[in-house]
């Protein structure tokens, strides 16, 4: 990509005054990391994908593991998850509304935490589905909130600015999976609910106090 950029006229945007390319994009980064609002929703999203996926990455294996279910089965019942971001989004405006974004974070940090004790205690699988579709809706009006305000965190560098979002995404999911998976191992998805259940509302709590001071 970096030799297409450098080589081929037709990758620069029209009208640019400078070139782009590996100085430029590295300078780019460093100019809005100096800003400590970029800063704040990298932190954010990083610890949030870190809690949220380093449990959820194993409710298929516990669920084959404690409950016996078949693989398709356990597919089945991981796709209920997406059941609630399609109930986020037709509920989305009705939500904002009432509870602001303040409050979608809030609600949506307590109620995957709620989800992941639930899931912890759950004595069959039945609970399972139904707990997982309110694990998508909390996580959609959670993170929808920090992906919204991610969009504006830096104004003139937008792409840049979600680049760096993404990354934080998936660089905290990544490194969740993978200091759950002794845990899994050795103890169990408990252990890693109980986790999640706890970090994801100190998240929540700390990302909405920090909304007071979001520039512009």
């Amino acid at each position: 990509m970096l030799i297409e950029l450098w080589l081929n006229p037709r990758s620069q945007p029209p009208g640019a005054v400078t070139t782009l390319g590996f100085a430029s994009v590295i300078g780019g980064t460093l100019t809005i990391l100096r800003r400590p609002w970029v800063r704040v929703m990298l932190t954010a999203v990083f610890f949030e994908a870190m809690a949220l996926y380093g449990a959820l990455a194993y409710v298929g294996a516990d669920l084959r593991l404690r409950f016996g279910l078949s693989f398709s089965a356990v597919g089945l019942v991981m796709a209920v998850y997406g059941a609630g971001a399609i109930l986020y989004a037709l509920s989305a405006r009705k939500l904002l509304t009432r509870l602001g974004e303040k409050g979608l974070v809030l609600a949506g940090g307590f109620m995957m935490a709620a989800t992941f004790v639930a899931l912890a205690a759950a004595p069959v699988v039945y609970w399972v589905p139904p707990l997982m579709t309110l694990l998508g809706l909390a996580f959609y009006m959670m993170h929808n909130t920090l992906q919204t305000s991610a969009t504006q965190m830096a104004p003139e560098a937008r792409g840049l600015g979600v680049s760096l979002f993404a990354l934080a995404l998936f660089a905290g999911q990544s490194i969740g999976v993978a200091i759950a998976a002794p845990v899994m191992d050795w103890y169990g998805a408990g252990p890693i609910y109980i986790a999640a259940a706890i970090a994801i509302p100190i998240i929540a709590v700390w990302f909405r106090g920090m909304l007071r001071h979001r520039p512009g």
